[in-house]
């Protein structure tokens, strides 16, 4: 698990897997939260794991995105650049 950077540099065919993680007092809270997401240009597809929870951002074209999730009243803006 890691943090989510602001600017992301990919290659085509690159993935990247997304989840959310909500913790109270320290501890993990158990359940899949599922992520209102947008993405903005073509270089990049969401693809969603229901049962595991994840997503995976597949980079799938040269060019810029930006995708933006949102959950639990926090909100993380990517801008991603798909190198060819």
């Amino acid at each position: 698990m890691g943090h989510v950077q602001d600017q992301v540099q990919l290659l085509v065919g690159d993935e990247l897997l997304v989840a959310v993680v909500p913790y109270a007092n320290a501890q993990p809270l158990l359940g899949n939260y599922d992520l209102l997401r947008d993405v903005v240009g073509d270089a990049v597809a969401i693809v969603p794991d229901p049962v595991g929870g994840w997503y995976r951002v597949v980079a799938r074209a040269p060019g810029a995105a930006t995708i933006t999730f949102q959950r639990l009243g926090i909100e993380a803006v990517w801008d991603i650049e798909v190198l060819p």
